[in-house]
């Protein structure tokens, strides 16, 4: 998706992973001329609502740890440190059946040093489940 020549590229829309193991939602931008990346957003809620909103924060580049959903703390992170990278991927390790539903990035940019914009992605789904392993039956 671009806009004012800012593009973000969600490679997948669907992503399955197993309870217990880690996922990667692969995602990059590109900038386009005069825009700096300052900080991105990761957002995790329901499937049915149209657009995330703060209360649904789950990662943030910035170090802010405001509003970050509890069960995420220290379990997301950036597959590359270094926004400026044009990588804005994440990991998210020990997933849970919990950790199902939208995932949505927001990209905090500035222009010229003073005007700021903040670009939304559509959301990309995560279905989990457990490993397939033992049922837990005698």
């Amino acid at each position: 998706t671009c806009d004012y020549g800012f593009c973000i590229t969600l490679s997948e829309r669907e992503i399955t992973a197993e309870a217990g193991l880690c996922a990667v939602i692969p995602c990059s931008f590109t900038p386009g001329y005069g825009f700096t990346v300052s900080s991105v957003v990761w957002f995790k809620c329901e499937s049915s609502k149209p657009r995330c909103v703060e209360s649904d924060i789950i990662f943030r580049s910035n170090k802010n740890r405001r509003n970050i959903q509890s069960g995420f703390e220290g379990r997301v992170s950036l597959l590359e440190p270094v926004v400026s990278l044009n990588n804005c991927s994440i990991i998210v390790n020990d997933i849970t059946e919990s950790d199902s539903g939208s995932y949505q990035l927001r990209v905090n940019v500035e222009c010229d040093n003073r005007l700021k914009y903040n670009f939304n992605q559509q959301k990309l789904d995560i279905s989990s489940g457990d490993t397939g392993g033992e049922s837990g039956q005698n």
